[in-house]
């Protein structure tokens, strides 16, 4: 618990300092990261001309666990139409992310980032949080939280930027 007490106080401590945090309609901070489940490493440069959903998550955080599920159906209804999905890990301790994920089935690409180099490059305010990023490289919607009713207007985003030339 104390952890993640000095992981949120480090979130706020960053979110007023002097990182480039991302902004809609500004180009996504670029990273590399390695997937939490295996060596492979992911850039997000990679992903150009596709839609991305790139979400900041926590074990221990009851709202990412809710969102999981939900963002894993859009996943599996929308990839087929260049939707990608990259769920950076904020966990302190990798073995605490990877007892959560035994008790969910997800499909999209799961990243590890244990310095919160790539949190702190988007100016993370709050968990969860997620970045809706356009098949240009250009982020158009940030999400803070989760609620399940917001599960539709996310959809709505979704759908327009899929329909968006690249």
């Amino acid at each position: 618990m104390k952890r993640n007490s000095i992981l949120a106080a480090a979130l706020l401590l960053a979110s007023g300092s002097a990182f480039a945090a991302a902004n809609t309609d500004a180009p996504a901070p670029a990273f590399s990261a390695p997937q939490l489940t295996s060596a492979t490493t992911v850039k997000l440069g990679d992903y150009r001309g596709k839609v991305v959903y790139l979400d900041f998550w926590a074990s221990w955080c009851p709202p990412c666990r809710a969102a999981f599920p939900q963002i894993d159906k859009l996943y599996g209804k929308y990839r087929g139409q260049g939707f990608e999905v990259l769920a950076v890990n904020q966990d302190m301790q990798r073995d605490d992310a990877l007892k959560f994920l035994n008790t969910q089935t997800v499909s999209f690409t799961l990243l590890a980032d244990p310095d919160s180099r790539i949190a702190e490059s988007y100016g993370l305010k709050a968990m969860p949080s997620a970045y809706l990023i356009d098949r240009k490289g250009v982020v158009r919607h940030i999400h803070r939280g989760f609620k399940e009713n917001s599960v539709a207007e996310l959809e709505a985003q979704l759908v327009a930027l899929l329909g968006e030339q690249p």
